[in-house]
């Protein structure tokens, strides 16, 4: 799991957002549309959701898994870490106020 984090670690949490924002409520997105979002290989997202870290639907061993941009969103707040000049703010970059900014800047 580290290297797909390392791998291309997303500027900001708010970039990906507005990426995933793009797609519509209830759209299902297979692991290639994802590793491309994340910057991973599919095999990595498979990898992912295999080991529950990514929540998502396996359709069958033919089709592949599928995820919402929702769990998408959870999933990257929960697995990449928060840069060191984003700590004590949101993922758009707005400051947080007392517990919350301890919260986001410790990767859970």
């Amino acid at each position: 799991m580290a290297r797909g984090r390392a791998h291309r670690d997303p500027a900001e949490l708010g970039g990906l957002f507005r990426r995933l924002d793009r797609f519509a409520e209830g759209e299902l997105l297979d692991t290639r549309k994802v590793a491309t979002i994340f910057g991973v290989k599919p095999r990595t997202v498979g990898e992912w959701a295999r080991s529950k870290k990514l929540p998502g639907l396996l359709i069958n061993r033919r089709a592949g898994w599928r995820f919402t941009p929702e769990a998408l969103k959870e999933f990257a707040v929960r697995y990449y870490a928060v840069r060191p000049d984003m700590a004590g703010r949101d993922a758009a970059g707005a400051e947080l106020a007392g517990s919350e900014a301890v919260s986001a800047a410790e990767p859970a």
